[in-house]
């Protein structure tokens, strides 16, 4: 093969490998896109004191970024991997992601996300815990277009992980009792956590990742096109028939979300990349809540 002829065949590869990227809305393997489809929506400093913006200040932004980090620091540096984190509080992205370059594993989080209509403290907590679940959460995984693994934990398992993980360790010695005053859960959620959990302080995390969830999933409503109303008592009937690596739509990213919360295995019960029912409730194992929803969960079994 001559030079012009190795030029035109390396072209077309890497414009393969750029479509691929570029369609696959992603939070992690090339860090083109994030815990949202890719938005233009930018949402300056100036905007965060008006009616309706996010209630995330400055300082709620950076500390529970550095909380959570610090409890995954040391798992990730006991990999040999550098942790890097960076919280972009002026950027108006909507949006976050993870990445991993050779030994460098990143989460980026943006202060558009934080200033956006509706978007709680705890809302943002899940999904600085969604994108350490990239690097963290396990199987299921996401593969490429040649059915080669990749290092991320698919979009639906890094959102179970994050209320079954993450937030738990997170939140586990905070008021929860006070918090939850606030939040005006309904009845339906409140039923349902404490059927889930024997201890009081479980429940009120239950409690907090459902409605952090909603916060999202209200979110995630903007970015959809079918005007479907996203709520508690509409879980999704969608059902895959492989496991979907890619973002659920929002009631089914909720449903994931509000499982995740009433899922009874402790938090110190690791998850794996070999086996995906590791650390998680399982149909098989007699669970009918608390597991990850079919709308893009296929189970082995």
């Amino acid at each position: 093969m001559n030079f012009e002829n190795f030029c035109k065949v390396l072209f077309k590869s890497f414009l393969a490998s750029c479509l691929f990227c570029l369609n696959s809305y992603t939070c992690d393997i090339d860090g083109n896109s994030g815990f949202l489809p890719e938005n233009d929506d930018w949402i300056p400093v100036s905007d965060i004191n008006k009616a309706g913006g996010g209630s995330v200040s400055k300082r709620d932004f950076n500390t529970l970024i550095d909380e959570i980090a610090d409890i995954y620091r040391s798992t990730i540096e006991g990999k040999g991997k550098t942790f890097v984190v960076k919280k972009n509080w002026t950027d108006g992205t909507v949006n976050a992601y993870a990445k991993q370059e050779e030994d460098v594993w990143t989460v980026a989080m943006f202060g558009g996300l934080a200033r956006h209509e509706g978007i709680t403290e705890d809302a943002m907590a899940l999904v600085m815990c969604h994108e350490l679940g990239h690097h963290l959460a396990g199987a299921p995984i996401y593969f490429d277009r040649f059915g080669e693994a990749h290092w991320a934990s698919s979009e639906g398992q890094s959102d179970y992980w994050a209320g079954s993980k993450c937030f738990r360790k997170w939140a586990e010695d905070q008021n929860n009792r006070r918090i939850v005053r606030k939040l005006k859960a309904p009845e339906l959620v409140v039923n349902a956590c404490e059927k889930a959990h024997k201890e009081e302080n479980d429940q009120r995390i239950c409690i907090r990742v459902a409605m952090a969830g909603k916060s999202l999933a209200n979110l995630f409503a903007k970015y959809q096109t079918t005007g479907k109303v996203i709520a508690f008592d509409t879980p999704s009937a969608h059902v895959v028939d492989k496991t979907d690596p890619t973002h659920p739509k929002g009631q089914c990213r909720l449903d994931t979300y509000y499982n995740s919360g009433l899922c009874d295995i402790h938090h110190t019960i690791d998850t794996s990349f070999s086996d995906q029912e590791q650390g998680t409730c399982n149909r098989r194992d007699g669970y009918s809540s608390g597991v990850r929803p079919l709308c893009w969960f296929k189970p082995r079994y």
